[in-house]
């Protein structure tokens, strides 16, 4: 590119200087200077100086175009399960037991599937942290390794192991049943307590965060609804009970009526009044209880002892049967 000339009589010259008398002039004759200087500048350097700014705005809108980009497909590429392949998850464990937690799978995990695997825990003191294998109940003692958890996978600050891996089903001759995982704190110590809050199993490279297996949801959906219909069933039958009892019994200005409820005594109920009780049989007044005694409609019977004052023989028999139970008779 070839930068254009322009001639100025103070480009080649040094600033005008002058005596303190001739202060104005040679300000302005010094302005001229500048303004001279900077349009040889401008003329000499500006395209440069706009081009390279025009350059490095287009390097850095394709930097930042191919950084896009690239993120874009390296997020494509990762795989990403967040479904949690573990039952029970959220249960969480202290104990000294080996090993320290056991989870059941709830898919089927192929060998050699890339899985990560988060635990939130404590593999207790003087641990280094720890062993996952594949395990299950057939065979228990034919365990298979997936992975060590050590310190390297832990995060302080969340408390997090972490790990990505391929999923082994076979190691040597060595066949797991690929049912559980099995979560053991080393090295061994029996002594040793440690702990783990969850845990988490996906497929894919990205842990994401803990949320419990899909099986476990619907078995609390299914544990809620049961629980539901057996409330709502006690309910019922509660409400049936209170139908019953209603049914039976009323509260009335003169007291309480408690009806009979099987047969031919639906017409039967005692009346608790304010100053006497009133029992009816069909209908039928059979006895008052009273602050002035007892009047009956028929027979007493007693297999005790009638004690009291003066009795009223015009009126009353009392007899004994053969099993000597004592009758109380009243004549008209």
């Amino acid at each position: 590119m070839n930068d254009a000339k322009v001639e100025s009589k103070y480009i080649e010259k040094d600033p005008p200087m002058g005596t303190e008398q001739d202060l104005d002039k040679k300000t302005l004759d010094y302005l001229a200077y500048l303004k001279e200087k900077l349009n040889f500048i401008l003329a000499n350097y500006g395209r440069r100086i706009t081009d390279a700014y025009g350059n490095v705005n287009e390097i850095i809108r394709t930097a930042q175009e191919f950084t896009i980009r690239l993120t874009s497909e390296m997020v494509d590429s990762i795989n990403i399960g967040a479904r949690n392949l573990l039952r029970e998850s959220g249960t969480s464990y202290t104990n000294t037991s080996s090993p320290t937690a056991e989870y059941y799978l709830t898919d089927l995990i192929s060998d050699g599937e890339v899985v990560t695997l988060q635990v939130k825990g404590n593999a207790g003191a003087d641990a280094t942290g720890f062993l996952v294998v594949n395990s299950g109940d057939d065979h228990p003692t034919n365990e298979v390794v997936l992975t060590t958890l050590t310190n390297g996978e832990y995060d302080a600050t969340t408390g997090i192991y972490s790990a990505t891996f391929g999923w082994s089903v076979t190691e040597g001759a060595i066949v797991a049943d690929n049912t559980k995982i099995k979560i053991y704190s080393i090295p061994a110590d029996p002594a040793r307590t440690a702990s783990i809050q969850w845990i988490k199993l996906e497929r894919g490279q990205k842990a994401t965060d803990w949320t419990p297996a899909p099986e476990d949801l619907q078995e609390g959906i299914d544990d809620a609804a049961g629980a539901a219909a057996g409330a709502a069933a006690s309910a019922g039958e509660a409400l049936e009970t209170t139908r019953k009892v209603e049914a039976t019994m009323q509260f009335t200005v003169e007291g309480l009526k408690i009806s009979g409820t099987a047969g031919s005594r639906d017409n039967s109920y005692v009346n608790v009044g304010a100053d006497k009780q009133t029992f009816v049989v069909n209908n039928v007044e059979v006895m008052d209880l009273g602050a002035d005694g007892i009047t009956t409609q028929g027979d007493i019977e007693a297999a005790g002892t009638i004690k009291g004052g003066a009795f009223d023989t015009d009126h009353w028999t009392i007899t004994e049967n053969a099993s000597r139970v004592w009758s109380l008779n009243y004549n008209a």
